[in-house]
């Protein structure tokens, strides 16, 4: 395997346990600097417009509520 793939896989399972700690900055690290993320309302452009987008989303969210996302072996 090569580093770059090692680097997608690595990216992969920061994102779940980012997402899950509920860190928006460091949820938003993972991505470019001109990185977006789309869903089917919305799409955010830009490190900063998907750190905003996550904060808000945490913000409307029961403080208590916690997650767990699982990550399977992905082909890179």
């Amino acid at each position: 395997m090569s580093a770059e793939q090692d680097e997608v896989r690595r990216t992969l399972a920061l994102y779940a346990h980012r997402h899950d700690s509920r860190d928006a900055q460091d949820y938003a690290d993972l991505f470019s600097v001109e990185g977006s993320f789309v869903r089917a309302q919305a799409q955010h452009r830009g490190r900063e417009a998907v750190r905003e987008f996550i904060a808000d989303l945490y913000r409307t969210q029961p403080e208590d509520r916690r997650t767990k996302h699982l990550c399977g072996n992905s082909v890179v």
